[in-house]
């Protein structure tokens, strides 16, 4: 589901809203939401709102926290990514063991457009694909990899 981050007419509220919608539509489904990039920080903001309709989160080169990171100028353009940042940093400060045993974090090593320190989270599994760059490491992941996210 897109997040159209650069659509200043739909709050991250709605965002969420939406991603609920999503969730409710498979409700006897095994459900493994996947934040890739900003993604990430909603699907960890999911996970804490929806914990019973998730069974797992993987972020993908995630931005899992690090709201004061982020450039002024990316937040002014999509004002919903700062509400998103915002949240999160207090979901991660704050996330119990089990939320964390279902978190995954899938990232590069190489990443600089969203550092290992902004993906990686205390007691959570994480695995460094070592690729070169943001862009490829998310489509390694997606497109070829894609079993990483799934378990099978």
């Amino acid at each position: 589901m897109p997040m159209r981050w650069s659509d200043p007419s739909e709050t991250f509220e709605q965002k969420l809203r939406r991603l609920k919608e999503e969730l409710m539509r498979y409700p006897d489904m095994q459900t493994i939401l996947v934040g890739e990039s900003a993604g990430g920080a909603v699907a960890l903001c999911a996970l804490r709102r929806f914990a019973t309709d998730i069974d797992q989160v993987v972020t993908v080169c995630g931005m899992n926290q690090g709201a004061a990171n982020v450039s002024g100028r990316l937040y002014d353009k999509n004002p919903a990514f700062r509400d998103a940042m915002r949240e999160v940093d207090d979901v991660v400060a704050t996330l119990s063991e089990q939320e964390r045993s279902k978190i995954l974090t899938l990232y590069s090593s190489f990443d600089r457009t969203v550092r290992p320190q902004h993906t990686l989270l205390k007691s959570v599994t994480s695995r460094d694909l070592k690729m070169p760059g943001h862009a490829v490491t998310i489509l390694y992941v997606l497109f070829l990899r894609y079993r990483l996210v799934t378990g099978s």
